[in-house]
């Protein structure tokens, strides 16, 4: 299943303060990164952060 994260400070990791609008993860991993608008059509399911911040590695965590 497909899942978009979005709504929230999601941080790259690639470079310092980088952030996204959405992430789209799959099996537990991220399969894609970018706007929100491009990637939603992809994804079974969608979580609205709220305004949390990820980090990569954190996705677990937020789902507790």
């Amino acid at each position: 299943m497909k899942t978009i994260w979005h709504n929230g400070k999601l941080y790259t990791m690639e470079t310092e303060g980088e952030t996204i609008e959405a992430i789209l993860t799959e099996n537990g991993k991220i399969i894609a990164v970018g706007n929100y608008d491009e990637l939603k059509n992809e994804a079974d399911e969608a979580i609205d952060l709220n305004g949390a911040v990820l980090y990569p590695g954190s996705l677990t965590t937020i789902c507790i």
